[in-house]
């Protein structure tokens, strides 16, 4: 059996656990419960799992099972997780940088907490600023929070720092020190082509029950075109909702214009392969049909076989996704 991480279907607490899951490498399987709606599938299936227990001394999200090895809370989680790895300080001196790396990020989530469309000014004005401050000095010129080694508190400040530019895509501006520790954590192995993958859920980053960070209409700051074309859905859906009581289902995964635009991208390639394929063939000569027959019996095997090396290397490298 692999692991297994379970979590809501949003970023919040478990996005650490899954971008260090992503960068070893390890196989493993991203359980999701859908957060709405509220009486749906994923609720029941979470409530169910909670009265069982899963084996957890304390039942909650998230939680991760691996054999004997069953814990919630995030950060006992992580932790375990940064030994198992290889992601954990050595020496004293590593392990004292890393504990404090930790609590001050508790200390900006608290923060982050208060933060919403309506006070997000008076946050960026006087909450961030001074984070970013200690952040720059604490790193100085080294690469990662405790030095030249990546550790599990990197993926725990890199999702912090990637959630303020929801509210404001320019607000390290100031602060290149924190921006290059992004763009060099965006970059590492397994983790860019994580993020640059359908994988990998941008939104939502909290729950419903918060006043922030779940709403579509939030991303329209830092993805425009995104937040635009999301509206555009929404607005169609409610039309569609005071004609008819129709349901509208969300991606696992992506959000619902991501998919747009993926379908707009597939039609545009679809239109050109077949135009493509409508050039060739008018240039092509006529073949026999036992050799189109034995072309196509050789390509099929060809492509079989490619196929299952890819899944074969892609089941080393990539999580199972199961959404409930």
């Amino acid at each position: 059996m692999v692991p297994v991480l379970g979590y809501w279907n949003c970023r919040g607490r478990a996005q650490p656990m899954r971008n260090l899951l992503i960068y070893t490498g390890v196989e493993w399987e991203d359980k999701l419960y859908r957060l709405e709606p509220l009486d749906g599938p994923g609720r029941q299936a979470w409530a169910d799992d909670k009265k069982d227990g899963l084996g957890l001394h304390f039942p909650n999200l998230p939680y991760y099972l691996d054999g004997e090895v069953k814990l919630s809370q995030s950060l006992a989680i992580l932790r375990h997780l940064g030994r198992k790895h290889g992601l954990y300080g050595e020496t004293e001196e590593e392990q004292c940088r890393q504990d404090m790396a930790e609590q001050q990020y508790v200390d900006l989530m608290m923060g982050m907490a208060h933060a919403t469309q309506e006070t997000k000014a008076k946050y960026l004005k006087e909450t961030l600023p001074p984070h970013l401050e200690l952040f720059t000095k604490f790193i100085g010129d080294r690469s990662w929070l405790v030095g030249d080694r990546l550790t599990y508190v990197d993926f725990l400040w890199y999702e912090a720092l990637d959630w303020q530019l929801f509210l404001d895509p320019a607000c390290f501006e100031d602060f290149p020190v924190v921006s290059d520790f992004v763009d060099r954590f965006e970059n590492l192995p397994n983790i860019k082509e994580y993020l640059e993958s359908d994988e990998f859920q941008k939104w939502p980053l909290f729950g419903p029950g918060t006043r922030w960070g779940y709403k579509k209409e939030d991303m329209r700051l830092r993805f425009p075109e995104v937040g635009e074309a999301i509206i555009r859905s929404t607005n169609q859906k409610r039309v569609k909702k005071a004609s008819s009581k129709g349901t509208t289902q969300r991606g696992s995964r992506a959000s619902q214009a991501f998919q747009a635009s993926q379908a707009s991208q597939a039609s545009q390639a679809f239109q050109a392969s077949q135009a493509s394929q409508a050039s060739q063939a008018s240039q092509a000569s006529q073949a026999s049909q036992a050799s189109q027959a034995s072309q196509a019996s050789q390509a099929s095997q060809a492509s079989q076989a490619s196929q299952a090396s890819q899944a074969s290397q892609a089941s080393q490298k990539r999580f199972r996704p199961f959404t409930i």
